[in-house]
Formats: C-alpha cells, structure tokens, sequence
C-alpha cells in the first residue's frame, strides 16, 4: 500500500546539566515531505478523460527548541521552553512559542502546570 507521502527527517537533541539543579536541553528537527497525489482516471461509453500528469508536491518543516529547568528545591522547580517552528510549500508558516511553567512536587514527581 501507498500512502502518497514520503518524508526524510534529520533530528538531534543535546543535554546540558551546568550543575544538578538545572538542566538544559535544546535541539533541531528538520522534515522534508514529498507528496504524490494518487492517480486516478475516468471514462463514460467510448469518451475517456484526461485528468492530467500527477505532480509531485513538496515541503520543509524545520523546529528549533530550548528547554532550561531549574529545580528551586526538592518540591519545586522553574521551566521555560521557547520552540520555533517553519513550514515552506512556496509559502512559509512561522510559529513561536513559548511558556513558563512552575512544576511542583507535593508528593514524589508529579507536576501541576
């Protein structure tokens, strides 16, 4: 079976930890999608229709992140993540996000955001 769509992905992911209260974690993805419409044809009696060539489409899709959590003690930690994302097909898409979150252990690890 064919889906029509093909991608190729390159990703990598690093890990900082400056001290064992914070860690740093940042990385890059980039997907490059080829989609080929599925073929079809049609006929009514002696008339055939040409429907065309199929064409093949393609897109980029690449992401940025940064993660930085801080542990403020054994119950509570700090976390900002910023990601930056970019899609193109002839036109582009940019996203930017970015949250803090405050993470808080009340009983082992569990968060609240």
């Amino acid at each position: 079976m064919f889906s029509g769509i093909t991608d190729y992905n390159l990703k990598t992911d690093f890990t900082w930890v400056p001290s064992p209260q914070h860690n740093v974690k940042f990385g890059a993805n980039y997907i490059y999608h080829v989609f080929v419409p599925s073929n079809a044809s049609a006929c009514s009696g002696d008339v055939n229709f040409n429907l065309g060539d199929i064409v093949k489409q393609y897109a980029h899709d690449a992401a940025l992140y940064f993660n930085d959590e801080f542990e403020l003690n054994a119950k509570m930690a700090f976390q900002w993540r910023r990601t930056v994302n970019n899609v193109s097909t002839g036109w582009a898409i940019r996203t930017v996000l970015s949250w803090i979150h405050l993470l808080i252990f009340p009983t082992g690890y569990h968060s609240l955001r």
